[in-house]
């Protein structure tokens, strides 16, 4: 237990003493980081409908998908988020810690992207016959090998420049494959295509 209530504390900062008057103990710990998670999460979800609402040419959807991931990365990468999931690797009987944070964060975040881009296949800005699967392809790109990097402790964290290219890579990498075949929407008295199109992600 020391060593991965220090692990945490080198991560995160502080001391012992103060972890365990604050948190009770390393699962309270645990809990608490869980928690902020899920709070960040929750107001990267809330982001999402800003986006839908003002979506209106097709050009707005790459600004705001490269807000989006670019928010995803940088909390998959937050020292504590990567404590605890080292914490929770390294426990014996941790499934369901693992899988109770993976539901708080990234799969509640590919939900709220899923329905995002429901709605902007419904306006015609993208064509995206499963929204499920390119809601988790979209995120994985975005990450790229940055995660199993700072997990394994090949390097301690990723620069901003290094996120950035990379969240820009795969956002443009994705659109290419969703992009309409041509114009639609409502600015344009063209009707989106009723059937997928051969150049859309599925």
């Amino acid at each position: 237990e020391g060593a991965s209530v220090d692990a945490i504390i080198a991560q995160v900062g502080g001391s012992r003493r103060e972890i365990y008057r604050h948190f009770g103990n390393k699962a309270g710990l645990i809990d608490a980081v869980m928690q902020e998670i899920i709070s960040e999460v929750a107001a990267t979800v809330d982001v999402l409908a800003a986006p839908r609402a003002r979506a209106k040419r097709a050009e707005d959807c790459r600004a705001a998908l490269l807000d989006l991931c670019g928010r995803f990365v940088r909390m998959i990468l937050r020292p504590e988020m990567i404590a605890a999931v080292r914490h929770m690797v390294a426990t014996n009987g941790a499934g369901a810690e693992v899988d109770a944070l993976w539901r708080a964060g990234p799969d509640r975040f590919q939900r709220g992207l899923s329905e995002w881009l429901e709605a902007q296949h419904a306006l015609g800005h993208l064509v995206v016959r499963d929204t499920e699967k390119a809601a988790a392809a979209l995120p994985s790109m975005a990450l790229g090998s940055f995660h199993t990097q700072v997990l394994s402790g090949q390097r301690r964290s990723v620069p901003d420049d290094e996120i950035d290219a990379q969240v820009g890579y795969a956002v443009d990498l994705f659109l290419d494959a969703v992009k309409p075949a041509r114009s639609c929407g409502p600015e344009t008295s063209d009707a989106c295509p009723a059937e997928p199109v051969a150049d859309e992600i599925s």
